[in-house]
């Protein structure tokens, strides 16, 4: 009896996918992200849980509209693309620019640095040695 209601609820689940992905593209060229939406509503577009995937939504200007291909398409499948530059994930990298960072805020001062880092000033003293920032 279980079994038979889950899969109802999955068929149920792929109709109202279908019904959401052509009212949102019926509906996208006048979808806007303006300042005074609501929150419910900006929940709903940055859940994962409630919409597939997330659409594409940028703080310029100029491109605040909703892309259709962010939802799911008939089939299930998202084209979702990605235009922001990829952004380097290397640990050393990053930890070399924070180290940069600190020095040039803290005018080279390594105590000050260190505790804005949250390591000690000897730490910081073998990093910048290791990464030949001297």
């Amino acid at each position: 009896m279980i079994i038979a209601v889950l899969k109802d609820l999955k068929q149920d689940v792929t109709d109202l996918k279908k019904i959401v992905y052509h009212l949102v593209k019926s509906q996208a060229q006048h979808i806007y992200k303006e300042k005074g939406m609501s929150e419910a509503v900006e929940h709903l577009y940055h859940d994962k849980s409630i919409l597939i995937s997330q659409p594409s939504v940028s703080d310029k200007p100029e491109s605040n509209i909703i892309e259709v291909n962010a939802y799911p398409s008939e089939n299930g499948n998202t084209s979702v693309k990605n235009n922001e530059p990829e952004e380097n994930l290397s640990l050393i990298e990053n930890e070399k620019k924070l180290i940069i960072k600190a020095l040039e805020k803290h005018k080279g001062k390594r105590k000050y640095a260190a505790e804005e880092l949250g390591i000690s000033e000897r730490t910081l003293y073998r990093k910048i040695k290791e990464y030949n920032l001297e």
